[in-house]
């Protein structure tokens, strides 16, 4: 610590004018406390100028390792070299260490906004740029209002407060200051927010309209208030040159706790997120009359690929793309009920923009008004993807993908995305020309254990049309890899497919208007699902955990006997059956191997008058030519009751379990009696029995399907093979919670509502009496393969859920009547075999059976007296 003056003279020359500012600003002052202040906050500002160098630093260096060998091979040698310039590298190296840590720091609260209020507005606001105090408080408002259309009516409320009282927004994207995000913090329900002290004030939770607003402001495209000028650039990127940098001139007390929310920061999200740019400017160029919006000095170092594959952190850090303004709460829902149903299955019911990095803050005594300083010209730079709007995401992520993997399900992509080659930017043509070079030199075998090429094995692929959905390759192994790694929750990538569904299904309601058809009814249904939805907590503790993604072996070991699930499991390559990537989509191969085409199947139709059934009879062959046109349809069709017409290794194997072998058990007691022989049931009995070991879900685009339970208390596994799937449940409800639900599906509104997005290859497992629903985007057409398990270890609990379904038959897909009898009497026959085996081959503990017979004793005989006597058509 220095404890001597150093001579003006000696104030090196670059930082002279700024010292000197500094010091007659100090002395310019009487307070003490106000000197103090002043002491702080240029504290801050220079800690936030060297953690800028810092993670500059630590991205050069990066650069430095991937593109110079010689660098690479010099580094492990400075450490022990006396050599002066030796010495200079070891300094840099450990600045940029340091500024590596640095930017970890940074990174968790940019995720956690981006995770809460899409990746698209830390982008397009620059948040990353605005400082690590900015950021903190940033992290802390979004998980403390995570619905952004409520945070925009409280942000917009604080904002025009601020205008209000003499305080004119700066002319730049962003116009949050670090008072608004404290605010905002503190503002967390609908109700008036008080600001206590002695400058309180009272703000409601009222949208604020164009009526509204102050002479010289309007609303930017996420809804923001902010300067005219601003809002009536067509395209973001010149203002995003004037973004500013937001550090306040006032002491901001408050709690910014950084605890990220549970399963939104990975464990080597070390990326360049919040990569500094490069100073063209010294810091000594502010002026006490300059301005605190700062331009970005550098072009950034690297670009994601399209706003929605964001996948990784750095993805949060440049180009934004126009999206609709996040949609307002619709009206609620009216509720229309029906007892019709005739299918078992089928519930009758109702421009891009690089954004500023890490930017210079001004002294926080200076004043004066702000004024624009003009951007530099930006030269093209191969590292910035400017791919046109025609490019497919598809495309431009698997061209990504590939310079790691080279795999053949990549491969394939970039083979039916031919046609848009020639509209890649210059970027994605490189990487594209650098990985088809080298698979030349590569082999991979194939079906038939030949060795090709992988780039010649794209020449063969049968390229369908545009519009048609890329499909999930699986690997040629027929028995699935147990070590393969759990599947990653793309956070990012799921929220962006979120809000294309709530986009799409805002243009399909009618606000204020009684719902006339079942697609309608559909459409607000899901709107309020999922404007309520978030994403569940995947790390941490187990009992944490709302969503369990799973290895092969941990989904085994989670369905262990009398082990509690807490939500869905997520695993992936689980199905031993594979699809010829050589005879066309799945959804192709499925019609083919089904057979005549002259049978008839119900569909859902979201044309169909509420006054009907919400289905009808269709000839298959209909169908069949509907879905291999394979356009969108504004009526769309949801096929739920279709047969499997594929082998029996569709289950996956992670169900193979003994404890999973209960409804097979069923099946056998119900149709094969005494005997252990195959079974040779007559014909008559075999049509009564319903095949619920496996079936097939095929869907059109944008066919929703409301919150519902799978009937008979069964367990459900989904695996997808074509299309995208967002899948949604109740996350752990009350017994409350249950009970209000069952009894209005459609008007419920409590409950933790969660979703992720399933992918073609993944499985999602979740436990019997789980409230669920399925959302679609209108250009996806969706195959998945399903079935039912039933586990011996929870016949308890199972026995409870068949009680409550059939006092609210509503809450199930389809008609409990008359089969539940048979079920409960089957599953009694088979637990009274169990306690005659001895303790160590029993698969149910006498603490389950003695509940099983309890609840089947006491409630569900006195619903069923007569089941003896009852006509049981299963």
């Amino acid at each position: 610590m220095p404890t001597e003056q150093v001579p003006n003279e000696f104030d090196y020359d670059p930082a002279h004018a700024r010292i000197r500012a500094f010091r007659d600003s100090l002395r310019s002052l009487h307070d003490e406390g106000d000197k103090f202040q002043a002491c702080v906050d240029m504290r801050d500002n220079l800690l936030d100028e060297q953690a800028d160098l810092s993670m500059l630093t630590a991205s050069i260096e990066e650069v430095m390792s991937e593109e110079c060998a010689q660098y690479k091979e010099s580094k492990g040698r400075w450490a022990s070299s006396s050599d002066t310039d030796a010495k200079q590298w070891e300094r840099f190296i450990d600045v940029a260490s340091a500024g590596a840590s640095l930017k970890k720091i940074f990174l968790a609260p940019l995720i956690k906004a981006g995770a809460f209020w899409h990746a698209d507005k830390v982008r397009y606001y620059g948040w990353a740029s605005a400082g690590w105090k900015f950021c903190k408080l940033l992290g802390t408002a979004a998980s403390r209002n995570p619905d952004w259309a409520e945070a925009l009516v409280k942000l917009n409320r604080l904002i025009l407060r601020r205008i209000v009282d003499g305080q004119p927004l700066r002319n730049c994207v962003n116009p949050l200051g670090q008072i608004d995000l404290i605010d905002l913090a503190a503002w967390q329900n609908k109700d008036a927010y008080v600001k206590k002290g002695r400058n309180g004030y009272t703000l409601t939770y009222d949208p604020i309209s164009n009526s509204q607003l102050p002479a010289g402001y309007a609303f930017d495209r996420y809804g923001l208030i902010v300067c005219e000028e601003v809002a009536s650039q067509s395209s973001p990127s010149i203002q995003a040159e004037e973004t500013c940098s937001l550090h306040q001139t006032e002491s901001l007390e408050c709690d910014v706790s950084m605890a990220a929310p549970t399963g939104l920061v990975p464990d080597n999200a070390m990326v360049d997120v919040i990569a500094p740019s490069v100073p063209s400017t010294p810091p000594n160029a502010q002026t006490s009359g300059e301005s605190t919006c700062s331009t970005p000095l550098t072009t950034p170092l690297q670009s994601p690929a399209n706003p929605s594959l964001v996948e990784s952190p750095e993805d949060m850090q440049l180009d934004s793309q126009a999206v609709s303004p996040d949609i307002a709460a619709p009206s609620k829902l009216d509720t229309f009920q029906t007892s019709l149903r005739a299918s078992s299955r089928l519930r009758n019911q109702c421009d891009r923009t690089p954004v500023p990095l890490i930017g210079r803050v001004a002294s926080s005594i200076r004043k004066g008004n702000s004024q624009k300083r003009k951007a530099n010209s930006r030269q093209e730079n191969d590292c910035i993807c400017i791919c046109t709007d025609t490019v497919s995401p598809k495309l431009i992520s698997a061209i990504e993908r590939l310079q790691q993997t080279n795999n053949k399900e990549d491969a394939d992509i970039a083979a039916m995305y031919k046609a848009h080659h020639d509209a890649l930017c210059p970027k994605h043509v490189k990487l594209y020309a650098l990985w088809a070079t080298t698979g030349i030199l590569r082999s991979q075998p194939s079906r038939d254990g030949d060795l090709l090429p992988a780039s010649l094995k794209i020449l063969h692929f049968h390229i369908k049309p545009q519009n048609d959905v890329a499909y999930h390759s699986q690997h040629n192994s027929l028995s699935p890899d147990k070590s393969e790694a759990r599947p990653f929750h793309q956070i990012t990538t799921d929220a962006h497919f979120r809000d294309q569904v709530l986009t799409q299904l805002e243009q399909k309601t009618a606000r204020n208007k009684p719902c006339k058809t079942w697609g309608e009814l559909n459409a607000q249904g899901m709107h309020a699902l999922l404007r309520r939805a978030r994403q569940p907590a995947t790390t941490g503790a187990e009992s944490g955990k709302e969503a369990l993604f799973s290895t092969s072996e941990e989904a085994e070991r989670r369905l262990e006997p009398h082990t509690v699930l807490h939500g869905p499991i997520i695993t992936e390559n689980q199905q031993q059956f594979r699809w010829d990537s050589h005879k066309g989509r799945p959804i192709e191969q499925l019609f083919r191997r089904m057979g005549s085409s002259g049978r008839s199947v119900s569909v859902q139709r979201s044309s169909l008058s509420l006054q009907q059934p919400s289905f009808v009879p269709m000839r298959l062959g209909t169908v069949r030519d509907i879905f291999l046109e394979n356009k969108i349809s504004q009526d769309p069709l949801n096929v739920l009751d279709l047969r499997n017409p594929l082998p029996r290794s569709i289950l996956p194997s992670f169900l193979m379990g003994e404890d999973c072998q209960l409804l097979r058990r069923i099946r056998d007691t119900i149709l094969e009696g005494a005997t252990a022989e195959r079974c040779s049931a007559p014909v008559a009995e075999w049509n009564q029995w319903r095949d619920d070991e496996d079936w097939a879900l095929l869907a059109q685009g944008g066919a929703p399907t409301l919150t519902h339970q799978d009937g008979c208390g069964k367990a459900t596994w989904l695996t997808v093979q074509e299309g995208q799937v967002g899948f949604g449940w109740l996350s752990r409800p009350s017994e409350e919670e249950k009970r209000c639900w069952s009894s209005d599906p459609n008007a419920f509104e409590g409950g933790q509502i969660r979703y992720v997005v399933l992918r073609p290859g993944q499985t999602v497992y979740f436990e019997a009496g789980t409230i669920q629903f399925v959302f679609r985007l209108e250009q996806d057409q969706t195959l998945l393969l399903g079935g039912h398990i039933m586990r011996w270890s929870c016949v308890g609990s199972w026995i409870q859920i068949v009680l409550n379904q059939l006092r609210f038959p509503d809450a199930t897909n389809e008609d409990l009547l008359p089969a539940a009898p048979a079920y409960v009497e089957a599953v009694a026959q088979l637990l009274v075999e169990q306690t005659r085996l001895s303790k160590s081959d029993q698969l149910v503990s006498v603490e389950v059976i003695a509940e099983f017979f309890r609840v089947k004793k006491a409630s569900f005989s006195q619903l069923f007296r007569s089941s003896a006597n009852t006509i049981i058509v299963i």
